[in-house]
């Protein structure tokens, strides 16, 4: 797997014209500020249709979130695809960044599996272990005060 490009900006590539898209490339948006990235360029496409602009520099990293653009065209910008739509599962047969749960919404995919892979690539883990050992810090505390304090383990993400 290349390894991100952390100093660039970060794209979206979004459903244009549907609510559904637009709610999606918030929630990607969301979740790359919370990651410590600077605000994504956000671009609207209509299916099948790259956006003009999604080759004008290179990326930290890319998600098209709600619709498929060109697999030739995911592949180079090695983005990360989260959809719902049944008719572009079979364009992405195979392509190991693509998500598609016809069960959920865009925008429901984009709110749990933008997290999910910015954690998998390591963005915000710095923050993350900030909160981590101050969590370990109270429960050291707690259990040293007689509390009976239960830890548990959240299984490896596999991306």
């Amino acid at each position: 797997m290349t390894v991100p490009n952390r100093s660039g900006r970060a794209l979206v590539i979004y459903h244009k014209d549907f609510t559904d898209g637009a709610c999606a490339a918030w929630a990607a948006a969301h979740h790359l500020g919370r990651a410590g990235l600077p605000e994504p360029v956000l671009l609207a496409a209509h299916p099948g249709i790259t956006p003009e602009g999604a080759f004008a520099e290179e990326w930290a990293i890319v998600f098209v979130v709600d619709v498929c653009i060109p697999r030739a065209d995911v592949e180079r910008l090695g983005a990360w695809v989260l959809d719902h739509h049944k008719t572009n599962e079979p364009l992405l047969a195979g392509y190991e960044r693509a998500r598609f749960d016809m069960s959920r919404s865009g925008a429901g995919l984009a709110w749990d599996e933008v997290q999910a892979i910015l954690w998998g690539l390591g963005y915000g883990v710095t923050q993350a272990a900030r909160i981590s050992d101050g969590m370990r810090a109270e429960m050291d505390a707690a259990r040293a005060a007689g509390i009976v304090v239960e830890e548990r383990r959240l299984p490896a993400l596999a991306l």
